[in-house]
């Protein structure tokens, strides 16, 4: 990796905070669907940093979001698929020419390797884990 100047880690910091702000204040969320923006500071990230400085903001949009404005209990798992996601993008689009194919296939794969691969697995494990809290704390645990 290249040491970077200070303006381009304040564009990153910049960027961050507009995924944070898109996916965490300005999304639409339901109990079955989740829509939002926060794809658009990634598709720009990814034009100018590469795919790991992508993946790498990704990540740390998606802990700090958790952590300030999270709806849910942090899970790691998902903090990995956002630096996957970033990752497809930036492989998608550093120093290359956005074209409509570029954007499908980048879509694709981050809809099927993330939403349809690693998602559920993940939501398995938080129900898994909080089913056996529960279950220890109401059943095993002794009754004071």
């Amino acid at each position: 990796m290249r040491k970077l100047p200070t303006h381009a880690i304040t564009v990153m910091g910049l960027l961050i905070a507009m995924m944070i702000v898109l996916s965490q204040v300005f999304g639409f969320e339901t109990q079955l669907i989740k829509i939002t923006f926060d794809f658009v500071p990634q598709i720009v990230l990814a034009s100018l940093f590469g795919p790991i400085w992508t993946g790498i903001c990704a990540a740390v949009a998606d802990v700090i979001g958790a952590v300030l404005l999270g709806k849910a209990p942090f899970f790691f798992g998902f903090t990995i698929n956002a630096f996957i996601s970033g990752s497809v993008y930036g492989y998608f689009f550093y120093r290359k020419e956005i074209t409509i194919k570029r954007a499908f296939l980048a879509v694709l794969i981050n809809t099927l390797v993330i939403t349809l691969c690693l998602t559920p697995p993940g939501w398995r494990s938080c129900i898994v884990s909080r089913l056996l809290t529960e279950i220890y704390g109401r059943y095993v645990s002794p009754k004071r």
